[in-house]
Order: structure tokens, then C-alpha cells, then sequence
């Protein structure tokens, strides 16, 4: 719709016609989908307490832009080859206003947890852990590093 005289600065003769609403309907479609790429350890072998680094990439496959909702990206160790949010939380990262086709990269340093057992574990990023985007495909926001970590 349009306002005429949206402020009244205008003295006019009718005021009750300052007003139109248009008979069509415009749909805005809003197109997101965030999904995690690479997935790059700075090393697949790592001790309690110590600090290590993985470096990840998402891209925004969709048509639109996230704005300036921020998205949480996160890392996460686990014992079998399905990473979820209940698995061993590592780092996080931010990400906003990701245009269209566009991909960041993050590089997240951190302390390898003292309390994960010795073993073997699997790497995972997942994007938009906490769901603040709404995006068109949310069954591709994880991505599973191709080889395992192993914890001493």
C-alpha cells in the first residue's frame, strides 16, 4: 500500500483519500540454506589439555542473503558417525549477513577437553546449531571430517 501526505504537511480539502492497498498479493520469498563444506584439523591426533585448531567452511547455498540474524556455527567430537548437538561441544563460531552463494571460514582454536576418554572419535561441524536461520534445507547442516581423531 501507499500513504499520501504520510505527516499531514499538506492542508488538504480530503484527507480520507490519502490511502491505496493493492488487490495483488506479493509473496517474498526468502531462500537460505546454510551448509558446512570443509572440514580441516590442524591435526587428527590430540591430547587432553592441549590446544588445537580446525578450520571449517559454510556456504550459504541459497538465493538470499542471512541478513544480520547471526548463526552459530559448532564443532563437536563423537563416538560413532553421527555428529548431534549432545556430543562432545569444542568451539564455535559466528556468522552474518552471508549473501547468496557466498562462504566463510573459521578457524576455531581450542583446549582439547580433559575429561574425553582416550579413543576414538569422529569430527563434525554443524551449521546453525541453535536454528536462529530459518532456512529452506535443514537436513544439510552437518558435515562428518572423512577421517577419525584419535584422543590420548
Amino acid at each position: 500500500g501507499v500513504i499520501a501526505d504520510r505527516y499531514d504537511a499538506v492542508n488538504e480539502t480530503n484527507e480520507g483519500n490519502n490511502t491505496l492497498v493493492a488487490t495483488d498479493v506479493i509473496t517474498i520469498v526468502v531462500d537460505i540454506d546454510l551448509q558446512p563444506t570443509v572440514i580441516t584439523p590442524a591435526a587428527t591426533s590430540w591430547s587432553t589439555g592441549t590446544n588445537t585448531s580446525v578450520s571449517y567452511t559454510v556456504i550459504n547455498n541459497g538465493s538470499s542473503s542471512t541478513g544480520t540474524v547471526s548463526s552459530y556455527n559448532a564443532l563437536y567430537l563423537s563416538t560413532d558417525a553421527t555428529v548431534t548437538t549432545a556430543d562432545q561441544y569444542l568451539a564455535q563460531s559466528s556468522v552474518y549477513n552471508l549473501g547468496a552463494g557466498l562462504s566463510r571460514t573459521a578457524n576455531s582454536s581450542f583446549t582439547v577437553p580433559t575429561t574425553l576418554a582416550p579413543g576414538t572419535y569422529y569430527l563434525g561441524v554443524i551449521a546453525d546449531r541453535y536454528d536462529a536461520v530459518n532456512e529452506t534445507n535443514e537436513g544439510n547442516n552437518t558435515l562428518l571430517y572423512t577421517t577419525t581423531i584419535t584422543v590420548q
